[in-house]
């Protein structure tokens, strides 16, 4: 952003409604391509989306960007790059567990939390070497790399490599089905439910009031006066916390009943974050950073498990896929309002106000949640 901003003017308003372009694009796509993976499996969509998504990378390092153009290349990132997302990952390791599907959820998204720690300080790093441009030419390169590593690792079901769920082929009649296919419910159904938009709600308000928190961490800590490299050290900070709460749920979720847990973390990042939005020293940005990553790790994890618990696999990619685009529809309000209140305040702590709010809601929420049933049609 403010690489961008230096070079072609723009505002933090017009810069933030390209981030919502990308997210609002991700919201159509999420049931698309929760659908895709239900239908051809999660193999080929990963394939062919990490292959788009590095040419789109290309193709902003090497035009001359109009706002317009920007906008119009972070659209055609979510849509062609829908392959890669949580929900596609989610879909496969769902598909390979069941009694420790919570354990491999938590473990396999870890990479997510690695890319939020490692990307915000290798593109800063690169953008203070050698530009904005750089940075793209390091993303597409990294986009490039998941191609291959689908091709050799990936496979949509065990059965392709004569494996079984959760290695363990009674797995399934654990839960209590003779037939060993797992009970679920259709779209529809679900959305007859409470639950079902329990958890929408929850996830609209956790998208406002958390994401935009997580994309402009680097322009918040900038605006409190610190350096490039040590904004992209606290966005790390908030990265690497974000795997610790990706293990936390993978320890949790297959133990204990995990939404009350989840809560209390909120509630802890919630009375965190107006002192993150309001010039703090180093020592509370990095404590802020940390919370937010910590809640952004244990959320998504808990909402692609408890989508599966409540609802089966049958229809998982369509639910979660709603769920997920109820989260991005969120998080694209959220990004336009923080901006917004920054370019008429010249501040984030209102923003951090507003966040605030939002994440003891979502608490509240998750308390509601009754003990996981499937709900049969």
């Amino acid at each position: 952003m403010p690489s961008l901003e230096g070079e072609y003017g723009w505002s933090r308003t017009e810069l933030s409604s390209v981030l919502a372009v990308f997210l609002i694009a991700g919201i159509l796509m999420a049931p698309v391509s929760g659908a895709i993976a239900d239908s051809v499996g999660p193999r080929i969509p990963i394939m062919v989306s990490s292959i788009l998504m590095s040419a789109i990378f290309l193709l902003l390092a090497r035009q001359q960007l109009s706002l317009n153009s920007l906008r119009l290349s972070y659209g055609l990132i979510a849509i062609l790059g829908a392959g890669t997302n949580t929900i596609v990952f989610s879909r496969l390791i769902a598909n390979w567990f069941y009694t420790k599907r919570g354990m491999a959820l938590g473990l396999a998204l870890v990479g997510g939390g690695l890319t939020t720690m490692v990307v915000p300080y290798a593109t800063t790093l690169a953008i203070s070497e050698g530009g904005w441009r750089t940075a793209y030419y390091v993303l597409s390169g990294l986009s490039l790399l998941i191609a291959p590593l689908a091709v050799l690792v990936v496979r949509n079901v065990p059965s392709e490599v004569g494996a079984t769920v959760d290695g363990d082929a009674q797995s399934r009649q654990i839960a209590g089905d003779a037939s060993g296919e797992e009970p679920s419910v259709l779209l529809h159904e679900a959305m007859g439910t409470r639950i079902f938009w329990t958890m929408a709600v929850a996830a609209l308000a956790l998208g406002m009031g958390l994401i935009p928190l997580v994309l402009q961490m680097v322009p918040i800590m900038l605006s409190h006066g610190l350096d490039l490299k040590t904004a992209g050290l606290v966005a790390g900070v908030s990265g690497f916390m974000s795997i610790m709460g990706r293990l936390l749920m993978a320890v949790l979720l297959d133990r204990v009943f995990a939404p009350p847990v989840a809560a209390c973390i909120l509630l802890l990042t919630a009375m965190a974050v107006p002192f993150f939005g309001q010039s703090p020293s180093l020592a509370i940005a990095l404590l802020g950073a940390a919370l937010i990553g910590l809640t952004i790790g244990a959320e998504i994890d808990l909402l692609a498990y408890i989508t599966s618990r409540y609802f089966g696999l049958r229809s998982f990619g369509k639910l979660f896929g709603v769920m997920y685009a109820c989260f991005n529809l969120g998080a694209a309000a959220g990004m336009l309002i923080l901006g917004k209140l920054f370019d008429q305040f010249g501040t984030y702590a209102q923003g951090s106000f507003f966040a605030t709010g939002l994440l003891f809601f979502v608490a509240v929420m998750l308390f509601l949640l009754p003990r996981y049933e499937l709900i049969k049609s």
